[in-house]
């Protein structure tokens, strides 16, 4: 005979159990991408602070920088005023050797670099997207702008300073002024501040002209730089205060 054996039924799950394990997976994914988003941001705000200090230690740099700048400026331009007057009243062909040396020293000056390492990384990785408060991107790209156009500026002053060397070639007799500058077994200088050293008048009034023109030119530097300088400043104010910084 052969023998019938009962089947075994397991009980058929009720729609609420598949309910429960859909929500449960589903919190867990949540969970899971909530967690992660957070960690993202986390990371995203801690890099955001990063560059932010990062970038005010560069504008501290730059406004010391930007006031050593303004003090050449007007250290050059008191040297051009010392030598202005007499070279106006002179009446013959002879410079005295003092005023050859000053003359010789007026377009010294340095070439101010801004520290815009921060920005360049910050612009050029798309890392400005991480600063999340509107007014200090407006600030930062307001200031870069603003350093960009003083740099130009800051070329056109070294051309006008190769052009006044060319014409100060051109003024000053080469062989005199060695002669008179220099002494000839310690090169020490000058034999004698009385000394004078032949010129070519036929210069004289185009020296005088660039001579005024370099003048105005550092004047208005000045308070060029001096905004540039209050920029820096005020970014520096905005950006500890976004940031809760001290």
């Amino acid at each position: 005979m052969m023998e019938i054996h009962a089947h075994t039924h397991t009980p058929r799950k009720k729609w609420t159990h598949y309910f429960w394990e859909f929500l449960m997976l589903f919190l867990a994914v949540f969970c899971g991408f909530f967690a992660e988003n957070q960690r993202e941001h986390f990371i995203e705000h801690k890099r955001e602070k990063q560059f932010i200090l990062s970038l005010i230690n560069d504008l501290k740099l730059d406004t010391v920088g930007l006031e050593s700048k303004i003090s050449r400026k007007k250290t050059k331009m008191l040297t051009i005023d010392s030598v202005l007057f007499p070279l106006t009243k002179l009446e013959n062909d002879k410079l005295p050797v003092a005023i050859c040396a000053t003359l010789s020293r007026v377009t010294l000056d340095f070439f101010f670099f801004s520290n815009d390492g921060t920005i360049q990384q910050l612009k050029g990785s798309g890392g400005l997207r991480l600063v999340r408060n509107r007014e200090a991107v407006d600030s930062i790209e307001a200031y870069h702008n603003r350093i960009k156009r003083f740099m130009l500026r800051q070329e056109a002053g070294v051309t006008r300073g190769i052009e006044f060397e060319n014409l100060w070639k051109k003024f000053v007799n080469g062989k005199d002024y060695f002669e008179n500058m220099f002494d000839s077994t310690y090169g020490l200088r000058p034999h004698n501040p009385d000394n004078v050293v032949k010129i070519d008048r036929q210069h004289l009034n185009e020296l005088i002209n660039a001579l005024i023109y370099m003048r105005n030119f550092d004047k208005y530097d000045i308070t060029l730089i001096g905004e540039v300088k209050k920029k820096a400043v005020n970014m520096i104010g905005l950006l500890r205060n976004r940031y809760h910084l001290k």
